[in-house]
This record gives structure tokens, sequence and C-alpha cells, in this order.
């Protein structure tokens, strides 16, 4: 039988963030660093990032790249709600202009396949939240879960490459315990969404 996380276990994982960030990165003015895709996941990491360090130590980056607009606009009401400093970056010119260069060399088709694109939005994303992590000295925190890490969905030097991951060990449905036991902090239109890759 599947055992509830506890509100005891919930505070000793706000601890362990709390104790990471202030060791490793002490100075730092934004000491978490996370990519805001209106998802579960990056939702859960911004709460538990701001109950550790505060909402003044998390930066939300916000970084439109074929996405849905309802992503961006659940973006904002999580930083709102949590009252975080936020960046907002706009990838789709990146994209575009890579694309075009890439396709120069891969005459057969029209468009590149799929996958390509995906992983290199991916990266593109991973490359901006660690110019804004050295920008002001923070570290750039994981959303991946354990029911993620477990099928192996994760982007080389994409959303695979971080610097902690304070959720890899809790499977998706507990990713939503997580977010319930945060008490409102997290829009409900974020905990009701069905899961996307955006």
């Amino acid at each position: 039988e599947k055992k509830m996380i506890s509100a005891q276990e919930y505070q000793n994982l706000v601890l362990w963030i709390k104790n990471y960030l202030n060791s490793a990165v002490p100075n730092a003015e934004h000491k978490a660093i996370i990519g805001l895709s209106g998802g579960i996941d990056s939702a859960v990491i911004a709460s538990l990032c701001c109950k550790a360090v505060g909402p003044d130590k998390v930066l939300g980056v916000v970084m439109p790249c074929n996405s849905e607009a309802q992503s961006e606009t659940l973006a904002y009401e999580l930083i709102s709600r949590l009252s975080i400093p936020s960046v907002r970056v706009d990838l789709e010119d990146t994209l575009y202009s890579w694309q075009k260069h890439i396709r120069r060399s891969y005459p057969t088709q029209n468009r590149l396949p799929k996958l390509v694109i995906g992983n290199a939005i991916a990266r593109l994303r991973m490359t901006t939240l660690y110019g804004f992590a050295a920008l002001h000295g923070g570290l750039v925190i994981g959303t991946t879960n354990k029911s993620e890490k477990s099928l192996g969905y994760a982007t080389k030097f994409g959303d695979g490459g971080v610097d902690i991951e304070p959720i890899l060990e809790y499977y998706k449905c507990e990713v939503y315990e997580l977010a319930v036991l945060g008490l409102g902090d997290i829009p409900q239109g974020i905990i009701d969404r069905a899961p996307s890759a955006d």
C-alpha cells in the first residue's frame, strides 16, 4: 500500500534545499534559477525553493518557444502567487535561426525531425538558465521527477543538465501530493492541467 507524503517529509525536503543552496551559493543574488513552464513540476520546485530561501532569492525564467499560450499564462500566475522576481526570454527567433542554418546541411527534407527540434529547445532553455545562473551567482534547479527518470525522459544537456534535482525521488503522483502540501502556493489551473512536454 502506498504511503502518503507526510508534512514532516515535506519540511525535510525544504530544509535539504535550504541547506544545499545556502552552503553552495551563500552570497548569490538569486540562489535558485528555475525555468517555469506552467507545469506542475516546475511549480512545485519554485514553491519549495521559496520556502527554503525566500521568494526574493528565487528567479523564475519564462522561455516561450513553440509553446502553448496557456503555459506562459500559468507561469505568470505562479510568479504572481509566489511573489518571485522573473524574466522572460523569447527563444522563438533563436530557434528559427538555428533551424535555418542546420537545414542548409540537411537538404533532403524541408523540416527537421520533431525530436531534433524538441531536444534543441530543451538545450536552448538550459543555455538560457545557465546564463542567468552565471549572472546572479545561483544554481539551476532541475524539475525532473522519478517517473521521468525511470522512463529516461530527459534531454542530455537539456532538462537533464542541472545543478540539483530536488524531486528526482518522487513519482509524478507524489509531485501532486507535494503541490497540495505547499498549502495554496500553486494555482489550481496548474494542478488541474494535463501533463505536456511544453
